[in-house]
């Protein structure tokens, strides 16, 4: 009821229009998120409406973004149609229009209304009273006619509706509102297009503005890229924007930007009336807000670490991963200023006992990886939990590539003589044209610059008619263009013909197609956003001069680097190579600089070459120059840090020997732990041996003994075997003391060496 009553009074106003005025677009923002600012202005007198027609789908965009501006006035409102079924709103009017009543109808809705009916006497005026269907007689025949009945101050008074003329309301409001179920009618039969009214109330002439955000086509770019001469490292870039009005009127010498720029844009149901059920809310004295907690954030570009408290008092606890949550075997965990310190193990979990309350500094690191330090403070109520995840470092070096402007396109002129077939020399054949050159005579529309955040195109004044297309100049400037061959693996054996392309133009390009000229259509590249002074790489043709075939390399040796032992577990980092050639050949007569792209391995350094060209998160890229004809080779050698964990205690003297014995950078006191625990674990591997020979003779004893006492059954005891047999088990149990005597001797021994063992391979000293 009530959304039909609102509907009433918004259709009632009918009555009241005001004069109607035109308020063309003057100025659109096309965005690349898919929507547009579109903004009417012009000029009002007085009180004024402005209505704009839109489609049911766009008023939610609207709705939500509508801005107007009345200098020197006021807006009243805006009014729009409701979403509610025609019929339900033409049954909210004083006057039911929803079932198409006739006059008769209408004015039995309205009894007790005061009317002026024109009649063939003259006005009537007075008071519905009612109306019905009676029968005259017509010319001799019978016919059915509507007569009105009206209380006038001299009495009743019939009207038959078929010789009456106009039929005039006496209240105003009664005549808005039939006026208004009209209204709604001719809105419904409009279809998708929906008006919005903008009330403008004012004295004397001023300019108004009407503006909203609303879907549009997305703007799109394409470029033409003019290659410089061989030697030459200028080139011209041209670029035009591809813009559609989707509107349903013509835009003429229209205030167009084009934003280079993604803002949040969604859509939001506005339009479509919503009723939310509200819930029974009760105020309870104890409420009370519980207070959030929030992880720590990193800003040190990947290594970043979560603390919270945990463990027993006195530990400092954890994992360390690498950014994509892998275990980082044998990673040191220090706690500075002290001796203190743990290895990770196969999980990458580390803990560090014995500390007592405080402030601590607490270093993680790993070879290959980006150290990371940051201070904790322990209590003296629970340990530390810290679980640090460390970055993999990596080198950058910067490449400058001198410009200078670009080089225009020329033409060829033919050489050589032509001659007919009788032999004669016939005219020289005419100089083919030379090619277009693109950017003579095109002249970038506007200026370029900041949008708020973002970055525009501001083109001036543009004519384009509704559901029109159009391409417009928008960047026109030379920039910097390197040639370059990039290899790959996408084309086979060959390279990309290809440029590295610096853009100078000051403003921020979009991404889109490129058709790249050198001395005619060469191929077509794909650009992505590409902001003011960065740089990337442009592929458009397969270089088909250019081989490079990529070969494996013998990997080298590991190497020691370090070596740590803590508890009974050894912990060796050696150095892990691989290596992987490429050879290249250059078969055309011109020099080639050839950009090699080489897969990174997670964790691993370069060694050689000492630095790429350049580095992306998964690539590296390395410059070779080939002359014409020339052959050449390239050698990657990547090194990476393999982590080995061995408990001691279970090893074999030999290999623990072994161990002590390994060349490269073993530390000298972890060298000497080693041996020691070599003799400590052969004296701990003698006992063990005795030990289980004694253990092996006992159980022998133990199955003879059986044999016995099963033949005692079978024979007299006190015959000559019978004796035998007894005096057997009898020296058998005497050898079972001994040797059960002898395996306490021996466990003692071993528990001993065991001791011994674990204090030798505990701590390096």
């Amino acid at each position: 009821m009530l959304r039909l009553c609102a509907v009433a009074l918004v259709l009632a106003t009918t009555v009241q229009a005001q004069p109607a005025a035109e308020v063309p677009v003057e100025r659109v923002i096309l965005f690349t998120s898919g929507v547009g600012y579109f903004e009417h202005a012009g000029r009002v007198s007085g009180n004024a409406d402005v209505t704009l027609q839109f489609g049911e789908t766009a008023l939610n965009d609207v709705l939500k973004s509508f801005l107007v501006e009345d200098a020197g006035g006021r807006v009243a409102g805006v009014v729009y149609p409701s979403q509610a079924p025609i019929e339900r709103t033409l049954r909210s009017f004083a006057v039911d229009l929803s079932s198409g009543p006739d006059l008769a109808d209408i004015l039995r809705q309205v009894r007790g209304a005061e009317v002026t009916v024109d009649t063939p006497g003259g006005s009537v005026r007075g008071t519905v009273l009612s109306v019905s269907r009676q029968t005259r007689e017509t010319g001799g025949a019978a016919v059915a006619v509507d007569v009105l009945s009206l209380l006038t101050p001299s009495g009743l008074v019939t009207v038959r509706l078929d010789t009456a003329g106009r039929i005039a309301f006496a209240d105003p409001a009664l005549q808005a509102e039939i006026e208004g179920a009209l209204a709604a009618l001719s809105e419904a039969s409009g279809g998708d297009r929906k008006p919005v009214r903008v009330q403008f109330r004012g004295a004397g002439a001023r300019r108004v503005r009407i503006g909203y955000v609303t879907e549009a086509p997305v703007w799109k770019t394409s470029y033409r890229l003019v290659l410089p001469a061989a030697g030459a490292s200028g080139a011209a870039l041209q670029g035009w924007a591809l813009v559609e009005n989707p509107t349903e009127a013509d835009w003429t010498d229209v205030d167009l930007t084009l934003v280079s720029g993604r803002p949040v844009s969604f859509v939001t149901d506005l339009y479509t009336p919503r009723y939310v059920d509200r819930p029974v809310v009760t105020l309870d004295d104890d409420a009370v807000v519980r207070p959030e907690t929030y992880d720590a954030g990193s800003r040190d570009g990947g290594s970043g670490a979560i603390v919270r408290p945990g463990g027993p008092p006195g530990t400092v606890s954890g994992t360390v991963v690498d950014e994509t949550g892998q275990p980082l075997v044998g990673a040191s965990v220090r706690v500075e200023g002290t001796s203190q310190g743990a290895a990770t193990d196969l999980t990458g979990r580390f803990q560090i006992d014995g500390l007592a309350p405080g402030t601590y500094g607490l270093t993680a690191s790993y070879i290959g990886f980006d150290s990371y330090s940051r201070t904790v403070r322990l209590g003296g109520g629970s340990g530390l939990v810290v679980d640090v995840r460390l970055a993999t470092g990596g080198q950058l070096s910067e490449v400058v590539v001198s410009a200078e402007s670009a080089t225009q396109l020329r033409g060829r002129q033919a050489g050589d003589q032509a001659y007919s077939a009788d032999g004669m020399r016939a005219a020289p054949p005419a100089a083919p044209a030379p090619p277009i050159d693109p950017t003579s005579s095109i002249v970038a529309q506007g200026t370029q610059g900041d949008f708020g955040e973002l970055f525009a195109y501001r083109l001036g004044q543009v004519t384009l008619p509704r559901r029109g297309s159009a391409m417009l100049p928008i960047v026109g400037a030379d920039v910097r263009a390197e040639r370059l061959s990039v290899y790959s693996g996408v084309a086979g054996r060959h390279p990309m013909r290809g440029v590295r392309l610096v853009n100078t133009t000051g403003a921020n390009l979009r991404g889109g197609p490129v058709t790249v000229l050198d001395d005619g259509y060469a191929g077509d590249a794909l650009l992505p956003d590409l902001p003011a002074g960065d740089e990337r790489l442009l592929t458009f043709a397969v270089d088909q001069d250019v081989l490079v075939d990529p070969f494996a390399v013998p990997d080298a040796p590991g190497t020691v680097e370090a070596a740590t032992l803590r508890d009974g577990v050894l912990v060796v980092q050696r150095q892990g190579r691989a290596s992987r050639g490429y050879r290249l050949e250059n078969r055309g007569d011109r020099a080639r600089t050839v950009l090699v792209e080489h897969g990174r391995q997670r964790g691993a350094r370069l060694l050689q070459p000492s630095a790429p060209e350049e580095t992306t998160p998964g690539q590296y890229r390395f410059r070779v120059e080939l002359a014409a004809g020339a052959v050449d080779t390239l050698r990657v050698v990547e090194a990476r840090t393999l982590s080995e964990q061995v408990l001691l205690a279970d090893l074999a003297p030999d290999r623990i020997a072994a161990y002590a014995a390994a060349s490269g950078a073993l530390p000298d006191d972890v060298r000497r732990a080693l041996r020691r625990a070599v003799d400590d674990r052969r004296a701990l591997a003698e006992t063990e041996r005795q030990s289980n020979a004694l253990r092996r003779e006992l159980a022998e004893i133990e199955r003879e003994q059986e044999r016995i006492r099963g033949n005692l059954n079978a024979v007299d005891n006190g015959s000559d075997y019978g004796r035998r047999l007894l005096d057997k088990l009898g020296e058998q149990e005497s050898r079972i003391e001994q040797v059960r005597e002898r395996l306490d001797q021996l466990d003692a021994q071993a528990g001993r060496q065991r001791d011994a063992l674990r204090v030798s391979v505990g701590r390096s000293q």
